[in-house]
């Protein structure tokens, strides 16, 4: 439970949660990733999701989502090398 608004009690501080959301904004050097969790059983209300912001320099980011890809048994993202006629008519 919060105790008071954006605090949690210390028996819910380390309590895992199900990600529901998240969003991220690009600051320049910096990106602010905002993660939403809940702890409660469905259905929920707006009082049980609770949000972390974290503030991440670009590598931090980048090391993020590798580990995340690796952790989930992916491979990194990377584009396909384009051939010629793809290069020459892309938009």
């Amino acid at each position: 439970m919060q105790s008071r608004e954006g605090q949690m009690d210390s028996k819910e501080a380390g309590r895992p949660g199900v990600l529901v959301g998240w969003s991220s904004h690009d600051l320049g050097d910096r990106i602010v990733i905002q993660l939403e969790n809940v702890t409660a059983p469905p259905p929920h209300s707006r009082a049980d999701v609770k949000r972390t912001t974290l503030l991440l320099d670009k590598q931090q980011a980048v090391l993020l989502g590798e580990y995340l890809c690796k952790a989930a048994g992916q491979s990194r993202f990377e584009r396909e090398p384009r051939g010629l006629m793809s290069r020459l008519f892309a938009g």
